[in-house]
């Protein structure tokens, strides 16, 4: 009996430990749903450095980034193919041409440029 009373002790020290944690942080914000960023694709970019690029941009102060759109400017096609199959897999993630930028802003913030 005394291990249950020890056990449940330290559940409720450890539960007022969170509720006192979570009180102190700051509230994350939602992000709206049409907040994107854009992320030129450039001819010195490698896959890699594309990767890189991807992962520093979808986590921004701590919360997830709505779309980054994945802008091919001058890029070679290895890294195009591997953007092609990269947005296959992520929805959050949408690549375009620059003639194609305004369709794909339009179509997701339904802005009026």
């Amino acid at each position: 009996m005394p291990a249950a009373v020890i056990a449940g002790t330290l559940l409720l020290c450890l539960l007022l430990l969170l509720l006192t944690v979570s009180a102190i942080l700051p509230e994350q914000e939602e992000v709206p749903d049409d907040l994107f960023t854009v992320l030129p694709l450039l001819q010195s970019d490698s896959a890699a450095t594309v990767r890189r690029r991807i992962g520093a941009l979808a986590w921004q102060d701590g919360c997830m980034v709505g779309m980054v759109i994945l802008l091919a400017i001058d890029c070679d096609e290895e890294v195009l193919s591997y953007c092609e199959r990269l947005c296959l897999r992520r929805n959050d993630l949408r690549l375009c041409r620059l003639e194609e930028l305004e369709t794909l802003v339009r179509s997701h913030h339904g802005a009026v440029l």
